[in-house]
């Protein structure tokens, strides 16, 4: 940033949101407007254990290094399905039979409402669906990546975590992106007595009451990489301006 330049507060823990940041952003998108291209390539995964660890373990522009807890801001939460022929793990980078980027309409073999569809249900005896779903969680840590969002794949063992933080938001008037959160993971157990990591959610901060001019460039950062992650952004958007 130039010298002298005031900084926000919220701009001090996460100076991706600068305005020279949010130049780079739009200049990437109308360079690639024309790419068969897609978020996965441009955001860095964040992989939760699956064995009941307490830590990740991620590669950082200082290395690997192992964290606790993470803390940043969540920008978005998507809602993704996925229904493959084969098992999970039996596959060869095969593509899903059929799938969902917004988890409300399959496309593919069955199609259709996600919601209505025997695939998407659990079994009799709690067995989860066939049909896969997670919830990718954009967020900005600047420790893992100082200028773009990573992501963190929500799975089924932490959707009630998730949802029990985005309503106690949501009953109060709360964005999930207004707040800093922290998150830690709990060692547990799946249905079927496998270990698994549970994502643990705490609010730290509200920047839309603390800091309004930080606030404010959130926003318009948030609002231009929108269209990278949110598949209903642009349809959303010509739908306004009609």
């Amino acid at each position: 940033m130039a010298k002298g330049k005031e900084v926000t507060i919220f701009e001090e823990q996460f100076p991706m949101i600068s305005s020279e940041n949010n130049s780079v952003i739009e200049a990437m998108k109308n360079n690639l407007e024309n790419e068969e291209i897609s978020r996965r390539d441009m955001f860095k995964l964040i992989a939760n254990p699956s064995s009941g660890d307490e830590a990740w373990s991620i590669d950082t522009p200082m290395g690997k290094q192992s964290f606790d807890e993470l803390e940043g801001v969540i920008l978005y939460i998507g809602n993704e399905r996925a229904y493959y022929e084969n098992p999970y793990g039996t596959g060869d980078n095969e593509r899903p039979l059929c799938s969902s980027d917004e988890g409300i309409n399959g496309h593919g073999d069955p199609g259709g409402k996600c919601v209505d569809c025997d695939l998407s249900k659990f079994g009799p005896d709690s067995e989860p669906p066939i049909c896969s779903q997670k919830k990718p969680m954009y967020l900005l840590i600047p420790e893992v990546n100082p200028v773009m969002p990573v992501v963190i794949n929500v799975t089924g063992p932490s959707f009630p975590e998730l949802k029990k933080f985005r309503v106690g938001l949501m009953q109060f008037g709360v964005n999930t992106f207004d707040v800093k959160v922290r998150l830690t993971l709990k060692a547990s157990k799946t249905k079927n007595n496998m270990p698994s990591s549970v994502l643990q959610f705490k609010t730290m901060g509200n920047f839309r009451n603390e800091d309004a001019a930080g606030y404010a460039k959130l926003v318009k950062y948030r609002e231009s990489i929108l269209s990278f992650i949110d598949p209903t952004y642009q349809e959303a958007k010509k739908e306004a301006s009609a």
